[in-house]
């Protein structure tokens, strides 16, 4: 989609009589409407809706995300709000509207809550999930609230803990949830008898999702399946790998992010499913880099393995262990001698990347590391990774520093205009920092056409309820319901008929509230991305370092560890 789309508003009056003669055609069709879904009323006289865990320094919405919407309203967004996405930018958006804090819609309830979090931890956030539940308190008496502390328990390998706390419970152990938890909880026991009971009540109320019934079958009679689909809940992850099944990079990909995260965190996982997980999940930002770098770090690899980082880098740069063996091997050189070498490694990682979902992968894991290299004046081979690196981890003094350093490369022609690409390419994610940026070093910002799409995977029949819910929403301007509804519509698929232009129109009408939040730009950014990765590499010379340098200890012996192809060039005075 273009970045800077202009779209034909329709009068309102149009909308509202569409929205009646569609809700009539629509009803008269076989598809399912997933529509609005009756909220019940909270067994505690409690609105925990309202929690949340961001700031707004950490990105969270205005407080008055939800003012002005009906829980019926919300229920019907969360349930049709897509929860995997090709994008980072459209998931951050759901992630940062789920954790802000905000008075809820008017009705909300602790079932409105339960959806709100199952959402949440869908997407990838089961531990935020968590999190947020367990700051209402006394689980144990709200058992739909339990479900997303048990639910992150369990993704987690702590299959005890989940099931201490189903057992803790004091009502509503009859729900389907804690019926599938306590399910694994007699296998694991080797209480057969009792997991078929529990799977028969599961089967009584049409619960099983997924491949949940054949898992759960296997786990009962003990008959391993000859061979495993890819999971599709969290219990069908759980009670396969209770099977002992192992998932390749193949079979995860386009699974939900609670899988991602829960087979990243797996340490029995098998390495390549790992690796996966942790890439994926960092750069769709369901992972954040400092857990993504524990992750990596505590993955299982000898020295051997971490020994030839280098040569990985050099002969296997497609393969997806090469850059964290890399960021392993970088770790580990800490010595002074090894400055040069590190810096080196890391330059040569960022150049490595052909996709900007391989750059921002790096960007994310090197970003600290990449902060403590200092410019040195007039010699800048690794200048544009590095600035791009600061910008795309969204690391201010890394962007400042090495943006300024091409500038002022007097040994490099083209300092300015490739700081002045890079300036632009930030424009378009912060306009405000690229301009500071552009204003000290005398550069220009050009603008980037560029476009972005989205996978059309929803039924159209979805846009009566979104009209409606837009209708509803016009006076309050909730933050919040714009968002996922915008969400929804970008992957909503119309054609170019009237259905079209309406769709077009609520996306209008939900960008117009949400003022503060620039989507499109994030979109337009991560597109843009990939461009400038390619114009950098196009650009780059085809041997632009020289001979290996070969570090040595202090015995005079050959240096271990990864060796780099960059010739140092000393400061006057120092020769």
């Amino acid at each position: 989609m273009p970045r800077n789309l202009t779209r034909k508003a329709l009068p309102a009056f149009f909308l509202s009589a569409f929205a009646s003669a569609a809700v009539s055609a629509a009803a008269a069709q076989t598809i399912q409407d997933i529509g609005p879904v009756a909220v019940e009323t909270a067994e505690f006289g409690q609105n925990t809706f309202d929690i949340g865990s961001l700031t707004p320094s950490t990105g969270a919405l205005s407080s008055s995300l939800w003012r002005g919407t009906q829980a019926d309203d919300v229920a019907f967004l969360l349930q049709a709000v897509p929860t995997v996405y090709s994008n980072p930018a459209e998931l951050d958006l759901l992630r940062r509207v789920l954790l802000s804090a905000g008075p809820g819609p008017e009705g909300a309830t602790t079932d409105l809550t339960v959806i709100k979090l199952r959402t949440l931890a869908d997407a990838g956030f089961y531990e935020e999930a968590a999190s947020l539940a367990e700051l209402s308190g006394g689980l144990s008496r709200q058992p739909k609230l339990a479900q997303a502390v048990a639910y992150a328990d369990m993704l987690n390998g702590d299959l005890a803990t989940a099931c201490r706390r189903g057992a803790n419970l004091q009502t509503g152990r009859s729900e389907p949830f804690w019926l599938k938890l306590r399910l694994l909880c007699y296998v694991q026991n080797g209480e057969t008898a009792a997991a078929d009971l529990s799977l028969g009540l599961l089967r009584e109320q049409a619960a099983l999702d997924g491949s949940e019934g054949q898992l759960f079958t296997a786990l009962i009679t003990g008959r391993t399946p000859d061979s495993f689909a890819a999971p599709q809940t969290g219990f069908d992850y759980v009670a396969a790998r209770q099977l002992g099944a192992s998932f390749t990079p193949d079979q995860l990909e386009g699974v939900s992010g609670n899988i991602l995260r829960a087979v990243a965190n797996d340490p029995a996982a098998s390495l390549d499913a790992r690796t996966y997980a942790i890439r994926e999940g960092l750069y769709l930002g369901i992972l954040r880099p400092s857990d993504a770098r524990s992750l990596v770090q505590s993955l299982q690899l000898s020295p051997e393995q971490i020994a030839t980082a280098r040569e990985a880098l050099e002969t296997r740069p497609e393969d997806p262990l090469t850059p964290l063996l890399v960021w392993r091997a970088a770790a580990e050189m800490t010595a002074p001698e090894f400055t040069i070498d590190r810096t080196a490694l890391i330059g040569d990682a960022l150049q490595s990347a052909q996709t900007a979902e391989e750059f921002t992968v790096l960007a994310k894991l090197f970003a600290p590391m990449a902060d403590e290299v200092e410019v040195v004046i007039n010699y800048t081979p690794y200048a544009m990774e590095y600035a791009l690196t600061g910008i795309v981890a969204r690391n201010e003094s890394l962007t400042r520093k090495w943006i300024g350093a091409l500038t002022t490369d007097q040994s490099n022609p083209d300092g300015v205009d490739e700081a002045g690409m890079l300036a632009s390419l930030l424009n378009l994610r912060d306009p405000s920092l690229a301009t500071r940026i552009a204003e000290q070093n005398g550069i220009t910002i050009e603008p980037m056409e560029t476009e972005w799409s989205t996978d059309r995977a929803i039924a159209a029949e979805l846009i009566p309820d979104l009209v409606r819910v837009s209708l509803n929403n016009a006076r309050g301007e909730a933050e919040g319901a714009a968002a996922l509804s915008w969400l929804i519509l970008a992957h909503t698929s119309t054609g170019n008929g009237p259905l079209g232009s309406i769709r077009e129109t609520l996306m209008v009408d939900a960008e117009e509230i949400l003022s503060t939040i620039d989507i499109e730009g994030e979109l337009a950014f991560e597109a843009s991305l990939g461009q400038v990765i390619t114009a950098i590499a196009d650009a780059r010379p085809l041997d632009d370092f020289g001979p290996t340098v070969v570090p040595v200890e202090s015995n005079g012996a050959p240096a271990t560890g990864p060796q780099s192809r960059i010739t140092p060039r000393v400061k006057p005075g120092d020769e």
